[in-house]
């Protein structure tokens, strides 16, 4: 598992998240909607981390996506840290693409929906307000259905700002600056705990790490399409390995 977005409330299943990661042959796998919040202790992965589960290709049209039994998941080993970057990147390493535009081909074409890309140049790590920054009443009640295996919880909370990176593509043939939504679930938890850390100041505390320290590392990002516009990306997975 290399993937985890932010939930969000879905019309059919409740509170879901957006993950993915490769099978043990090397092919990316997108496993939507996983309602991770509501998994047991045991069975809530990490990043980096090998799952065993049953799945299933799913009506979802995007060739990666696949419907997990959430019930069947058992935790597997962890790809960690310090030397097993380069474990780490072998697994990503048939995925990169040169530009957004690129991948975008791909997708119009019906063969790939998610691919990694090394930005030449991060010109901005964006944080703006939401229009909407409350949960809607309709997705408050799917978010108050009661998860598979858990009782009440508390109510997942509606971040109210955007985040976002505009950068450069490492390809000749691209000649402009892409803006695109940062989806991880990390920087959400960033901002979450950093607002309660740091009070006032979060906001530093957070450019300092997605605007100043990434960018400074072999920034990587893992873009995967929108089911409802698939011609569009957005940021799903930060890596960022030291560079070398």
């Amino acid at each position: 598992m290399i993937v985890k977005a932010y939930p969000n409330p879905e019309d059919e299943y409740g509170e879901a998240c957006c993950t993915a990661g490769v099978d043990d042959e090397g092919n990316w796998i997108r496993i939507w909607p996983v309602p991770f919040r509501d998994l047991k202790p045991d069975q809530k992965f990490t990043k980096w981390q090998w799952i065993k589960a049953k799945i299933r290709h799913s009506t979802d049209p995007r060739p990666e996506s696949h419907e997990v039994q959430p019930e069947t998941i058992r935790l597997g080993d962890k790809v960690d840290t310090g030397k097993a970057w380069a474990k780490r990147l072998i697994y990503l390493a048939p995925h990169f693409v040169q530009s957004v535009e690129e991948l975008q081909a791909l997708q119009e074409a019906g063969e790939q929906t998610m691919g990694s890309i090394r930005p030449r140049e991060v010109v901005e790590f964006v944080i703006e307000e939401r229009d909407d920054p409350n949960w809607k009443p309709g997705q408050l009640g799917k978010l108050s259905q009661q998860g598979l295996f858990t009782g009440p919880k508390a109510t997942l909370e509606r971040i109210p700002l955007k985040f976002s990176y505009r950068f450069t593509c490492d390809d000749s043939h691209c000649k402009i600056v892409h803006k695109l939504q940062v989806l991880d679930w990390e920087v959400a938890e960033s901002y979450r705990s950093w607002r309660v850390k740091y009070g006032a100041d979060w906001e530093k505390a957070l450019r300092q790490k997605y605007a100043e320290e990434l960018p400074n590392k072999a920034l990587i990002f893992n873009l995967g399409n929108y089911i409802k516009y698939p011609s569009n990306f957005g940021i799903v997975g930060l890596v960022y390995p030291p560079k070398t």
